[in-house]
C-alpha cells in the first residue's frame, strides 16, 4: 500500500542546507528519531535504505531485502551520474524544497506532511547555528527526540487527520520548537538539564552495572502461565516483576519474556519474537516495507514498556532486557544479559546452572 494511502500517519521530511548539516544529523540519528517517534511519526530522509532503523533490517523477508538492495545499487549509480554522493544528495535537497515549496532562507528544515498531504503539511526551521558544532547537535538532538516523541506529539487528539482539531496545536508546538531551536540551541545555551537527563534516561546512556556480569536471575513459571522473574546484583535482591496474560498487551509482554527466557543463552531472532508476540506470519507482507517498519516499532515499544514500566520500576537493571538499538544484538538476535539465570516450570529448559553462583553471595567479576 502506498504511504500516502495510509492514515494516521505524520511523515518527516528533512530538507537539508547545503552543506548537509541537517542531513548528517538526521542520517546519523534515525534509528532513535524512528524509535522515538512510535507509530505516529516516520522519518523520511536522503539515502539509501540501509539508513533505516536496525529492527527494520532485522525482519526484512528475502523479497525486501532482494528490493533493497536493488534500490541501493540504484541509489549508488545515481550518485555516481550526479558527481558524487554529495552533490546529488545537494541537488535532491534543492529539489525537494522546491516540491514542498520551501523557500531556501528557511533552509534547514524539517517539513511534516499529515497523511503525506502536501497541502497539509507544518514547517519546523532548524536556525544554522544550531548545527555549527557537536555540543550544539548534542543538544538539538535531545531536544528533538524529546519534542518529537510519540508520547508528546500523540497528545495532540486526532493528529494525523489533516482535517483534525489537533493539527492546529500541533502546529502551534512545533512554532515553539522553532523558537528555542533559533533562541537558546543556536546561541549555546542548550536546553535544560532536566531534559538532558530524561534524553539520557530514555537513550540508556545512563551507566548502570553491567547485568552479563554481575546479575543473576530466578524465573518461575505459574500453573496458571504467569511469569515472576527476580533478580540479584552482586548478591543484592534487586525486586520482582511478574507477566501475566490479563489483556492483550500484558499477554504480548508475557510471551516475548518467555521465550527470551527460555532460550536465554542463544537468544530469540527479532522475526520470530514479532511473529509470536503479534501472531502474524511477516512473509505474507514480504514486499510491504510500511508493514515491516510498523512491527519493528511496535517491537520496540514493547520493550521500553518492559525496561521502563516493568523492569526499572521493580528495581531491576533494565538493561538486562537490551534496547534495539543496543550494540549487543547481533544478526538480529535478541538475549536477556544475565551472569546466570535459573528456571522453574519452563518444561525441557528448566534447569539449575551448575555455577556455584547462588542468591545471596557476590559475584566475582
Amino acid at each position: 500500500m502506498p504511504e500516502a494511502e495510509k492514515p494516521g500517519v505524520i511523515f518527516a521530511y528533512p530538507v537539508s542546507d547545503a552543506e548537509l548539516k541537517l542531513h548528517e544529523l538526521i542520517c546519523d540519528r534515525v534509528p532513535e528519531f524512528d524509535e522515538s517517534g512510535g507509530e505516529l511519526l516516520w522519518w523520511r530522509p536522503m539515502g539509501p535504505p540501509s539508513v533505516a532503523g536496525p529492527v527494520y533490517m532485522a525482519l526484512r523477508s528475502a523479497e525486501l531485502e532482494e528490493r533493497d538492495r536493488r534500490h541501493t545499487e540504484e541509489y549508488h549509480s545515481r550518485c555516481r551520474d550526479g558527481g558524487g554522493e554529495r552533490r546529488y544528495l545537494q541537488g535532491e535537497y534543492h529539489a525537494l524544497a522546491r516540491r514542498l515549496a520551501i523557500p531556501d532562507e528557511l533552509r534547514p528544515a524539517i517539513v511534516f506532511l499529515v497523511d503525506n498531504s502536501v497541502g497539509a503539511r507544518v514547517i519546523l526551521p532548524i536556525a544554522p547555528a544550531a548545527l555549527e558544532d557537536m555540543e550544539r547537535r548534542r543538544q538539538l538532538t535531545c531536544f528533538l527526540y524529546q519534542e518529537l516523541g510519540a508520547k508528546r506529539i500523540g497528545s495532540f487528539a486526532g493528529l494525523g487527520d489533516a482535517a483534525s482539531p489537533g493539527i492546529s496545536n500541533f502546529k502551534g508546538h512545533i512554532a515553539a520548537m522553532g523558537e528555542v531551536i533559533a533562541g537558546d540551541i543556536a546561541h549555546g545555551r542548550g536546553v535544560s538539564k532536566k531534559m538532558w537527563q530524561t534524553y539520557c534516561f530514555s537513550r540508556g546512556l545512563i551507566e548502570r552495572a553491567d547485568p552479563k556480569v554481575c546479575t543473576i536471575g530466578e524465573a518461575k513459571l505459574s500453573d496458571r502461565g504467569a511469569i515472576k522473574l527476580r533478580t540479584f546484583t552482586n548478591g543484592t535482591l534487586d525486586g520482582e516483576v511478574t507477566f501475566t496474560a490479563l489483556n492483550s498487551n500484558v499477554a504480548k509482554q508475557r510471551q516475548l519474556m518467555f521465550m527470551l527466557l527460555s532460550e536465554w543463552r542463544g537468544g530469540v531472532h527479532l522475526r520470530t519474537l514479532v511473529e509470536a508476540a503479534y501472531g502474524i506470519d511477516i512473509r505474507t507482507f514480504a514486499d510491504d516495507q510500511f508493514a515491516a517498519g510498523l512491527y519493528g516499532k511496535r517491537m520496540a515499544q514493547m520493550i521500553r514498556d518492559i525496561r521502563g514500566k516493568k523492569l526499572e520500576k521493580a528495581g531491576i537493571n533494565p538493561d538486562v532486557l537490551p534496547t534495539l538499538r543496543s550494540p549487543h544484538i547481533k544478526n538480529g538476535m535478541l538475549c536477556l544479559r544475565l551472569a546466570k539465570l535459573t528456571l522453574h516450570g519452563f518444561g525441557h529448559t528448566d534447569h539449575r546452572d551448575r555455577s556455584t553462583v547462588r542468591p545471596g553471595r557476590r559475584l566475582s567479576r
